[in-house]
């Protein structure tokens, strides 16, 4: 069930419900609950924006995204980071997931993730009025055309606008590094 929700793009789930598949193996069953819980602590219950941090085409989504936040509501963090894989933990079924991550903490130990286009539209509801409209928009379109859509233009990014190379990679502004998770 969880697969075939990720694979729709988008899961809203208590964060327990995954979890509980993995206690029965794990000898602490509670340390990616508490894991998370540090993770919602240290981002002061902020959302948080995984990305591709080789992918220069996401960086610019990154700084776009930043630019328009005029609540500092969001966090970034690559898809690399410890920081994913302590919520790849978590939710097991992200696993290969190579694309936007949108994780929204909820109350009550319950978080919400969405992946591709759902990520997306999820974003462009918190940066305003003309994003909001957008979103929305955007939500009328069926999510398997959003999604195919959205692969399109994930399988050529590294064509479009190039990899970051750790010697090359820009700086980001000091607003932004404060945001910037790791």
């Amino acid at each position: 069930m969880l697969d075939k929700a990720l694979k729709n793009g988008y899961l809203a789930l208590p964060i327990f419900t995954e979890l509980s598949v993995r206690m029965a193996s794990d000898p602490d069953p509670d340390r990616q609950l508490r894991e998370l819980e540090k993770l919602r602590s240290r981002v002061g219950g902020r959302p948080v924006v995984f990305f591709d941090g080789t992918c220069a085409m996401c960086a610019k989504t990154v700084l776009f995204v930043h630019n328009r936040d005029k609540e500092a509501a969001f966090r970034f963090a690559p898809l690399e980071s410890g920081v994913f894989k302590v919520v790849l933990e978590a939710f097991p079924s992200l696993a290969g997931v190579d694309s936007i991550v949108f994780l929204e903490f909820g109350a009550e130990n319950a978080s919400k993730i969405s992946v591709r286009s759902d990520a997306v539209i999820q974003i462009l509801k918190k940066l305003g009025f003309f994003w909001k409209t957008l979103a929305f928009l955007g939500q009328l379109v069926p999510r398997p055309i959003r999604d195919v859509t959205y692969r399109f233009v994930a399988a050529r990014r590294y064509a479009i606008l190039g990899r970051n190379a750790s010697a090359s990679c820009p700086l980001p502004p000091r607003e932004l590094a404060d945001k910037l998770i790791s």
